[in-house]
């Protein structure tokens, strides 16, 4: 809770560009699937908890940005948590925290890169036909 404090005592005096982030969230967190039970309700105080999950966690990570979607991962720890302590809030930002260092990690591009290596030798390896026929067909790039 103490990085959502920190930032919420500072709310007001963000520059332009937070407040836009801030309210992308915001729109975002209205928009969560309504068939979950937990977020049914537009007087939920857990669509608020999902809101200072996403906020907390673009707020406290340097460069990090929000991007429309992250809400539905939030609100899926969120749901877990919901009910199991006073702390569901923070157990779903740490795991969201977790999540989005592992997927994160994944998109960089020397990590792409090494994953499609790691997929053409795997492809080589266990189907050379299909290999060589991508490679005569001058699709060897695309995979």
């Amino acid at each position: 809770f103490k990085l959502r404090n920190a930032w919420k005592s500072r709310v007001k005096s963000q520059p332009p560009e937070v407040q836009t982030v801030l309210s992308s969230i915001r729109h975002d967190v209205i928009r969560t699937d309504r068939d979950r039970k937990l977020f049914a309700k537009s007087s939920s105080p857990y669509l608020e908890c999902l809101y200072n999950v996403l906020a907390t966690y673009v707020l406290s990570h340097k460069g990090a940005q929000y991007v429309q979607g992250m809400n539905e991962f939030a609100a899926v720890f969120l749901e877990v948590f919901s009910g199991e302590s006073e702390n569901s809030e923070a157990d779903a930002y740490t795991c969201l925290e977790s999540y989005l260092r592992l997927v994160t990690a994944l998109f960089d591009p020397t990590g792409l890169a090494l994953k499609f290596s790691h997929f053409q030798a795997l492809l080589h390896r266990y189907d050379s036909l299909l290999f060589e026929h991508l490679q005569a067909s001058g699709c060897g790039s695309l995979i």
